[in-house]
């Protein structure tokens, strides 16, 4: 085709040509920008509203476990009075190392203690406490030292060794009961 339109002409329409191109391109731009917004507005909303929640959990933990805390300090110290009550009873009563250590010391070279057993037995109106002391002798001799050295232990209100423990000479295995005095003052 033949160009019949001046240099000029021809000049001014690409530019106006630009021109409409680049307020088309921008327009479209903008309504983008503007649907974006739009479409962003409500997950802003919901984030907001997320965090909120998130931050009301938050604090509602903290404040269960300051109760929790709270609260298990005072069973630790509720548990903690009730085992000192119970150990204030114990603290006026002769222990139970007092007692085995009187038999301990009161035992001859030759007896080898190997165990000692602690019951108490209930019994009609009162509780009996028994001690129950198992090992062996060298000799019978021995055991029945043993024995009476047993009997005059102030703590002790009976000591019974079976006649069975007496029918070896030696290498004697025995059993003696002890019962404690019921005086109140042995736990």
């Amino acid at each position: 085709m033949a160009n019949l339109l001046p240099k000029k002409e021809k000049d001014f329409i690409k530019k106006e040509y630009l021109i409409r191109l680049i307020i088309v391109f921008l327009s479209l731009l903008m309504v983008s920008m503007l649907l974006f917004v739009v479409f962003l507005i409500p997950s802003y909303i919901s984030l907001v509203v997320k965090e909120n929640t998130a931050i009301e959990q938050i604090n509602l933990v903290k404040k269960s476990v300051q109760n929790k805390d709270n609260a298990e300090v005072e069973k630790k110290l509720n548990l903690i009075m009730v085992k000192t009550a119970v150990l204030k009873r114990y603290v006026e009563e002769t222990s139970l190392g007092d007692v085995i250590y009187a038999i301990v010391k009161n035992k001859p070279n030759g007896i080898y203690i190997s165990d000692i057993l602690y019951n108490k037995i209930q019994k009609k109106d009162a509780i009996e406490k028994v001690i129950t002391v198992q090992g062996t002798s060298e000799t019978r001799d021995e055991l029945l030292v043993f024995k009476e050295s047993l009997i005059d232990v102030q703590y002790f209100k009976e000591v019974n060794l079976p006649l069975s423990n007496l029918t070896k000479d030696s290498d004697v295995s025995f059993l003696i009961n002890i019962i404690l005095k019921d005086d109140k003052k042995t736990n």
